[in-house]
This record gives C-alpha cells, structure tokens and sequence, in this order.
C-alpha cells in the first residue's frame, strides 16, 4: 500500500518533456520495423515523426513554463533553469533534423536508427539540467552520451568516422570514469547524493574533507571532458571532424549546453559553501580554454576543426 502510495505521488509533469521524447523515440523504431525495401512508404515518414516529437516536447515545455517548479521525488526539478536548457536543446534537435533529411539517407540506410537515438540524446540532454541527484545525473549523462557514440560512426564505411567514434568512445568511458569516482566520494563526504541534502551536509561542516576535495577534483575533470575544456579538450576536433555534419551541428550545441547546465546547477546547488575552491580552478581552466582554443583554431583548414578548437 506504501509502494503504491509513493508511485501516485510520482510528479511525472516535471520530466514530461523527456517522457515524450522517449515515446516517440519508441514510436520511431515500432515505424522503422514496419518499413522495408519494398514498403518504403512508413520509412519516409520517420523524420516527420520525429519533428513532430520535437515539437509536442517543446509544447510541454511552453505549458511548464507557466507553472511553478516541479519536482520529481526530489531527483528532478522543472524550473526556469532547466527549462531554458530544454528549448535550447529541442532547438538543436529540430534543425539537426531539418538538416538530415536528405543527407542522412545518402550515407546510411538505418535511417530510424538515427532518428531515434537522435531523440534519445536530446532526452537525456534535456535531463542533465534538470538532474537535482547525482544517480539521475548519472544516467542523464550516460543515456545522451551512448546515443552520440554510435551517431558519431554512423557512416561506418568511412575510416576516419569510425576513428572518431572509437576515440570518442574510449574517452568518453574514461571521463565517465572519472565522474562515477568523484560522485561516489562525494555520496562517501555528504552521506547523499541530493544536491539540497549534499549542501546542508558541508554548510554545517559535517562532512569527511579528505573525501570532499578528491570528489570535487575528479568531478570537475569528468565535466571538463564532457565540455571539452581544456587540457581535456584532445578529443573534440577529430570527433568533430569525423562525425556526420548534422551530428556535429548537433554535438557542438547540445552537449555543450546540457553538461555547462549540470556543471552549473551542481557547483551552485550543492557545492556552494566550497565556491572558494572550485571557483579559482574553473577561472584558471576558463583562461586556458579561450586562450589555447581560439589560438589553436586559427590555424585549422577544416571548418569542423575550427568550430571544435574556438567552441
């Protein structure tokens, strides 16, 4: 009776933007399956379908827009934060489909496969700026993360695709390492993996500092790479260069925005009280990302490369 008292009180409102991303996400592959070589027809409605889902989730997130924040068992919040992030990201999505309608089928045949994951990504883009527990931003970061790799090497019979994939793989699970560590030593400081319960922790100084710093330290490092800061920025001109053009449209606003949303709703909600040590880290890294990266895109050839290097 407990259990099905706690699922009733389940706010969904506050994720319904990725709820129905998914849903179309599943819509997609159930049309995918229905089409073939002979029945093309249900084939060539999936980047409509897919509009489409991009715009009934940025319906809902006019409709949120209006209410006050929501929270879903206090692991998600939908507040103007959040919601922000999602417009910009929904706004990534519907022109990198616009701009994968022709070109797409051109070098690979799974065209739902994309449109799906397309979706997918954008759904737990949306989630990590909304993510107010450290499991959920976890898993935000990871389904979005996994749906780019195999986007990133969807031209599979071109090399230097495949090369970007694998090198963003690789990397990727490394900087995935690193944020599992540092949350887990953050979860072993605060006793919580709520960002309001891991600040009330170190607000009141009841927490383990030989814990604290390491879990800042290896944080910061796993959204370093996730943002292409520099020096964790080595990745981000081949994978640029590499991935299909409306992937790296895609790419260079989506990822971007999702992981500066979390990095900021993280520092400022649950590691207030510690400003004046991240802070000085994030202006030093800040420095040398504007300078190395602009400085470094100046002399690229590839216009990839140089939106990789200046971004």
């Amino acid at each position: 009776m407990t259990d099905a008292l706690a699922v009733l009180q389940l706010n969904l409102s506050a994720v319904l933007p990725e709820l129905i991303l998914l849903l179309f996400a599943l819509l997609l592959m159930m049309v995918d399956i229905l089409g073939s070589e002979k029945r093309p027809a249900p084939r060539r409605l999936l980047p409509w379908i897919a509009l489409v889902g991009v715009v009934a989730a940025g319906a809902s997130v006019a409709w949120l827009w209006g209410q006050p924040a929501l929270s879903f068992q206090g692991q998600a919040i939908s507040d103007r934060f959040s919601l922000g992030l999602r417009i910009i990201v929904l706004s990534a999505t519907f022109l990198a489909i616009l701009l994968s309608h022709q070109y797409i089928p051109q070098i690979n045949s799974q065209v739902g496969e994309y449109y799906t994951l397309l979706l997918l990504s954008a759904a737990g883009m949306g989630m990590m700026g909304a993510a107010t527990d450290l499991i959920v931003l976890f898993l935000a970061l990871e389904i979005f993360s996994l749906a780019l790799y195999i986007l990133t090497g969807l031209q599979r019979k071109n090399p230097r695709c495949t090369e970007a994939a694998m090198k963003y793989f690789l990397l990727g699970a490394f900087a995935s390492a690193f944020f599992v560590y540092g949350a887990a030593l953050l979860f072993g400081a605060a006793g919580n993996t709520q960002y309001d319960a891991i600040a009330a922790a170190l607000g009141t100084g009841n927490y383990d500092a030989s814990l604290l710093y390491p879990a800042m330290a290896l944080l910061l490092v796993g959204f370093c790479f996730k943002v292409s800061l520099v020096p964790f920025h080595m990745w981000t001109p081949d994978v640029y260069q590499g991935a299909p053009t409306p992937v790296t449209a895609f790419m260079s606003v989506g990822t971007k925005a999702a992981a500066f949303a979390a990095f900021a709703r993280l520092l400022v909600v649950a590691l207030p009280s510690q400003q004046a040590v991240w802070s000085w880290a994030l202006a030093i890294i800040a420095v040398l990302t504007m300078v190395l990266g602009n400085l470094a895109a100046l002399r690229q050839s590839s216009l990839k490369r140089m939106l990789a290097y200046s971004s």
